[in-house]
C-alpha cells in the first residue's frame, strides 16, 4: 500500500467517525456529506492502486465504474452506491429541506484496509426529506 493510499483510507475512517458523530448530534445533512466522502476516498485509493488518478468527483466515479466495477474487481452495486451517495450528498449539501430521520444499521459489504475487497462492514444511512411524515425513505451506503 502506498503512503497516498494509506492516507486516503485513514481519511475515510475519520470521515466515518465524523459522520457517526454528526448523526448522533442531529446534523444529518452534514453526516451524509461525510459519509459520501468516506466512500469517495476509498474509491480514490482503489483507483490509485490501479495507477489511476483523477481531478474531479465525476471522473473518479466514472473511472470507478469503468476500471473496477465493470472489470469485475469490485461488485457492480458498489458503483451504484457511489453514484447514489454523490446524489444524496448534493441534496444534503444544497437542499434546504430538513432531514427528518437518519438510521445507520451495520451491514456486510467490504473492507479496504489492505486495498483488498473482503466482506466486513457497511453502514446504510436511511433518511426522509421534507416536512411530510409520509416521505419516501432514501438510502446512502457507506463502505468501511
Amino acid at each position: 500500500m502506498t503512503p497516498e493510499q494509506k492516507a486516503l483510507l485513514e481519511k475515510s475512517e475519520r470521515s466515518i467517525e465524523a459522520a457517526q458523530s454528526l448523526s448522533d448530534q442531529g446534523f444529518h445533512d452534514f453526516a451524509i456529506c461525510r459519509g459520501y466522502y468516506a466512500m469517495f476516498y476509498i474509491a480514490e485509493a482503489l483507483l490509485d492502486n490501479e495507477g489511476l488518478s483523477f481531478s474531479s468527483h465525476a471522473a473518479v466515479i466514472s473511472a470507478f465504474g469503468r476500471y473496477l466495477a465493470h472489470a469485475g474487481k469490485v461488485p457492480m452495486e458498489f458503483h451504484r452506491y457511489l453514484i447514489d451517495a454523490q446524489a444524496q450528498r448534493t441534496l444534503a449539501e444544497y437542499d434546504t429541506n430538513s432531514i427528518k430521520t437518519l438510521v445507520i444499521p451495520a451491514r456486510g459489504i467490504f473492507s479496504s484496509n489492505s486495498l483488498s475487497i473482503k466482506p466486513l462492514v457497511s453502514s446504510e444511512i436511511s433518511f426522509c426529506r421534507g416536512a411530510s411524515t409520509n416521505c419516501r425513505p432514501q438510502a446512502l451506503h457507506l463502505w468501511f
